[in-house]
């Protein structure tokens, strides 16, 4: 279903006027419309709304993680049972029952090993139903979700609570208006007044490390300083392209970083023809030398006890850096015992979040913007279809882990870039092996970089918008909004504590869509005391 990318609402002056804007259509700006106009079958305005949706990337529903710009063959990085909450998953497995012959069809345009290996693993599961344990296409539940919001917006605009426009606009400011409302300006030189803003961002691209574009495009290398910028998609088919113009005795790939997303470019590089994958070998450099753990299921009969954590508790005071390395000293513990993160993670997070709850506000509000951050690094996790990648490359003798932060490139000639790196104690290392394809996976930029945006560097420059204590997140106040009838959701809220609530991270989709659900409520009741001149 198309919806009009025009406002067609106004004042005698010719600006364009709302009730409310959302910037952003991913999960957490999608998810907070769905849920007021679920909240407006209880009870429905007094006057239709009129609500635009600005998505600067395409004109769908989805945004980054689930919009066209995800690769098809990206998997979730949990099973469906830990992805969704109940409610929801159960509503997703029956749309996939439903709609099973002809999405899984339409992943097997263009499938690759992988991606034919995935189908085939767990085709029994499909036609049973049995989706809980599956680990799924991304875009799949971004499917799931564009019918689900073209449904809901269609019901409101028949019932006439909403009149609705999704535009193709990049937002690059925000700004207060004599009567207490925002100011919209748009990188198209269009405007809008809009009575409330709710600003749903998404995570900031990922933090520039590398540098020498020029040379590396002159040397007939290939260099993705950002590789969710342009789509996963694209980056896949340039890594393509460079892999196949290179020698097969010359295809080394490095990728900067240990996260899920390097999981992810691994699994997506595996999925390439066999012409490019011919003699490719790939490193990853990670401050840590891990990859994350694999997900298996829990050890039987282990009954793990967090004791580091158990013996904090008895303490009448603590810290949140306390908290961290108790947690830190638990985690070891599993390690060397031989235990899985699937035997470890559940006990040690509900006791530091017990512990976490009993914090000082100020300690809270410090656990929340860097030390349950840091903690997170040690709990990350990844299923088997990620790790078989993972191990195949071992088996074969093409892939290796390096212990050390990268420190940058030099000496890029046609035939590759060197790279240096430094170990914790700083002793400098380089790679023995020239680079012919680097990707930069290594985390986001900070909030008040440059990289994030003219939108976030602009309201932070009019100090509309202030940064949470580590630049991770935004502050907002426990009705997530940043005054002015301005608020924020989604992973933007990091570092925030709302309501009590510490917020440490905001990546998964059950938390983004609990705090949409909290902001819906609020808008539903300020739209409806608000006299916003919008539409009649």
């Amino acid at each position: 279903m198309e919806h009009s990318a025009t406002m067609n609402g106004g004042r005698s002056d010719g600006s364009q006027t709302a009730d409310l804007a959302i910037v952003g259509a991913g999960l957490s700006g999608s998810w907070t419309l769905l849920s007021l106009i679920g909240k407006w079958r209880d009870n429905p305005p007094a006057r239709r709304q009129r609500v635009v949706l600005f998505e600067r990337s395409e004109r769908d529903f989805g945004g980054l993680a689930y919009g066209d710009r995800v690769s098809r063959n990206s998997l979730i990085i949990t099973s469906l049972r830990d992805f969704l909450p109940d409610a929801q998953r159960a509503e997703f497995a029956t749309w996939l029952s439903a709609n099973k012959a002809t999405v899984f069809d339409r992943m097997m345009d263009g499938a690759g090993e992988r991606c034919t290996k995935w189908q085939a693993d767990h085709a029994a599961q499909i036609a049973g139903d049995d989706f809980d344990e599956i680990f799924f296409p991304r875009y799949l539940y971004g499917v799931y979700l564009r019918d689900v919001m073209n449904a809901a917006v269609t019901e409101a605009e028949a019932a006439g609570w909403l009149t609705f426009d999704l535009r193709q606009a990049e937002v690059v400011d925000v700004r207060s208006t004599s009567d207490g409302g925002n100011h919209l300006i748009c990188d198209d030189d269009s405007t809008l007044d809009s009575t409330h803003v709710v600003l749903a961002l998404g995570t900031p691209p990922t933090l520039p490390r590398f540098g020498h574009a020029d040379e590396f495009a002159a040397a007939g290398l290939t260099m993705v300083d950002d590789p969710y910028g342009g789509g996963l998609t694209s980056v896949v088919e340039s890594i393509d392209s460079g892999l196949r113009s290179q020698p097969s005795d010359r295809r080394n790939v490095l990728i900067i970083g240990g996260n899920a997303s390097t999981m992810e470019l691994l699994f997506l590089i595996a999925d390439l023809g066999a012409e490019a994958r011919e003699g490719s070998r790939i490193w990853v450099i990670t401050p840590r030398g891990k990859l994350p753990q694999r997900l298996v299921p829990p050890t039987p009969g282990v009954a793990f006890q967090p004791e580091a954590l158990a013996t904090l508790a008895g303490a009448s005071r603590f810290t949140a850096q306390e908290i961290h390395d108790a947690a830190r000293a638990d985690i070891d513990r599993g390690d060397a015992d031989g235990l899985t993160i699937a035997d470890t993670m559940l006990p040690i997070a509900g006791a530091f979040s017990a512990l976490v709850g009993r914090l000082d506000p100020a300690e809270k509000a410090e656990f929340s913007s860097h030390w349950g951050v840091m903690l997170g690094r040690y709990q990350r996790r990844a299923g088997e279809e990620y790790y078989d990648v993972v191990d195949t490359l071992t088996q074969a003798g093409r892939f290796e882990v390096v212990a050390g932060r990268f420190t940058g490139v030099s000496e890029i000639t046609p035939d590759g870039a060197l790279v240096d790196y430094e170990s914790d104690d700083g002793t400098p290392g380089r790679l023995a092996e020239r680079m012919q394809v680097v990707v930069n996976c290594s985390g986001f930029a900070r909030v008040d970089d440059p990289a994030a945006g003219p939108l976030l560097v602009n309201l932070l420059a009019s100090g509309r918008l202030r940064p949470t204590a580590h630049f991770r997140g935004l502050l907002v106040d426990d009705q997530m909004s940043v005054g002015g009838r301005m608020y924020m959701t989604g992973p933007m809220l990091a570092g925030n504590v709302v309501n009590e609530l510490p917020i440490w991270h905001m990546e998964h989709a059950g938390r983004v869509m609990a705090f949409a659900d909290r902001l819906s409520a609020t808008l539903a009741e300020s739209l409806r005391a608000s006299e916003s001149p919008a539409l009649a």
